[in-house]
């Protein structure tokens, strides 16, 4: 921690009100380093998190920039599987933002969708049905029911309701997500493959290889244009097409990943 302690004296001597600057410096810092993890580079902005938690340790501020940055380092740690550590600091950003904004702003939906989707992981199922559930109420309330926010909670409610085993339910999400989506962006976009992905896998996953397969093939013509050959969820929508086109007599293990991009 020797560096963050020569950097942060180093911003205190230049600014007056130290502790706003150093929340400063966190806040774009872990700005930065999950939009590189989240763009399929996390090792480069691993060998950074020592430094962000300590720089967010220093930044004793509450206020909503401090709300930001606990987001960002709950959604930077979960990234990286340390799953205890940003169920904490995404508790404490909820906590900021419910008394900055209110419970029912925007920002404070967007920490509640991000709480959600760690608890996911952590397999709390109900408990991040529940928050998902409390984002689409106010995302709903704000923006009504067609905003590009809302369906990707629609996406990551059937995500989840997928995993409880409830593949009807999380059809209907998803079938409501790509409604939003065509409705929103009308043309080729990469959120609306997501949706013809997931409903292409759900199908998949059921046993409905027609159906499964005209939502692949949408979902894969869609990435192309928009992603490129090369990209990786090019490749997974690919591998989603060649198995929908197999024997069903070929197809051993239904266990593929769904896509929250």
């Amino acid at each position: 921690m020797t560096l963050h302690r020569l950097v942060a004296a180093f911003v205190r001597e230049q600014d007056g009100d130290a502790v706003v600057s150093v929340a400063r410096v966190a806040l774009e810092l872990l700005t930065e380093i999950v939009a590189i993890t989240i763009a399929w580079y996390p090792l480069r902005g691993q060998v950074y998190v020592s430094h962000l938690i300590a720089l967010v340790a220093d930044a004793r501020v509450t206020t909503e920039v401090n709300a930001a940055m606990l987001n960002n380092l709950g959604l930077l740690l979960n990234a990286y599987g340390v799953y205890a550590a940003a169920r904490s600091y995404l508790e404490r950003a909820l906590i900021i933002a419910e008394q900055m904004y209110s419970p029912s702003h925007h920002n404070t939906a967007i920490v509640i969708n991000n709480l959600a989707s760690l608890l996911r992981v952590q397999g709390d199922y109900p408990a991040a049905c529940l928050l998902y559930e409390r984002a689409i109420i106010v995302f709903e309330q704000i923006y009504g029911s067609v905003h590009p926010d809302t369906d990707q909670i629609f996406n990551s409610l059937g995500l989840l309701l997928v995993d409880m085993g409830k593949l009807m339910a999380a059809r209907s999400y998803f079938e409501i997500a790509l409604a939003i989506q065509e409705s929103v962006f009308h043309f080729a976009h990469p959120a609306t493959a997501t949706s013809l992905n997931n409903l292409g896998l759900l199908l998949y996953t059921q046993g409905n290889l027609t159906e499964a397969y005209s939502y692949s093939e949408r979902a894969l013509s869609m990435r192309k244009q928009v992603l490129g050959l090369t990209h990786p969820d090019t490749a997974q929508a690919l591998t989603i097409s060649a198995c929908c086109s197999l024997p069903k007599a070929t197809l051993q293990r239904r266990d593929y990943i769904l896509s929250t991009r």
